[in-house]
């Protein structure tokens, strides 16, 4: 792995501070419905130090730094959302429309390959060497694959395996909002944007 800092690794970076920005905006709904426990227990595995990746980053060990915060980020994803939605599942609107508004944030008006591209460019998938996920480019459509859920272990803790996929479509839904283009799930491991 490279010792120097890269593309890859500022590509990685801004997946990680995009999960962590989402999780503080969960943690935010917990702390204004008074959860406060529930913020604590989540915020006690860890804070993602802020700033230029060039300045705290372990230029020693680059690629050990970087998992270490997915893993954090992933974490604590899972945790905020599934402890929030099963101490209030009334919340899962709230969040849902969260996700949704994020993807609208975007303003996107793209076809269907750029639209892979922004959501490959958000979340957390491994590496893109490690081919966690696959796409097949139509002229008007790109399916994709999951070879390999690597967010599962984080989510499994909490019993909320499909929850993941389900907040990642809302976000691209909303991505999609001001497109006549559409997310559909083709099989168990497959979508199509079209």
């Amino acid at each position: 792995m490279s010792q120097t800092l890269g593309f890859i690794h500022h590509l990685m970076y801004g997946k990680i501070t995009f999960l962590n920005s989402v999780t503080n905006s969960i943690l935010e709904i917990a702390k204004r419905k008074k959860l406060n426990d529930l913020v604590y227990t989540v915020n006690e595995k860890g804070i993602l130090e802020e700033g230029p990746l060039e300045e705290i980053v372990d230029e020693l060990n680059i690629h050990g730094w970087i998992q270490k915060r997915v893993e954090l980020v992933e974490e604590k994803f899972a945790a905020a959302t599934s402890l929030l939605l099963s101490e209030k599942p009334e919340f899962k609107e709230e969040i849902f429309s969260l996700f949704n508004a994020l993807g609208k944030s975007e303003n996107f008006n793209g076809s269907p390959s750029d639209a892979y591209r922004l959501m490959i460019s958000k979340f957390l998938d491994d590496m893109p060497c490690d081919h966690v996920l696959s796409a097949v480019d139509n002229e008007n459509s790109v399916v994709f694959t999951i070879h390999e859920d690597v967010h599962a272990e984080y989510w499994n803790t909490y019993k909320n395996e499909s929850l993941y996929w389900d907040l990642r479509s809302e976000y691209m839904k909303g991505v999609l909002s001001n497109t006549n283009y559409t997310l559909e799930k083709i099989s168990e491991n497959s979508y199509e944007l079209k």
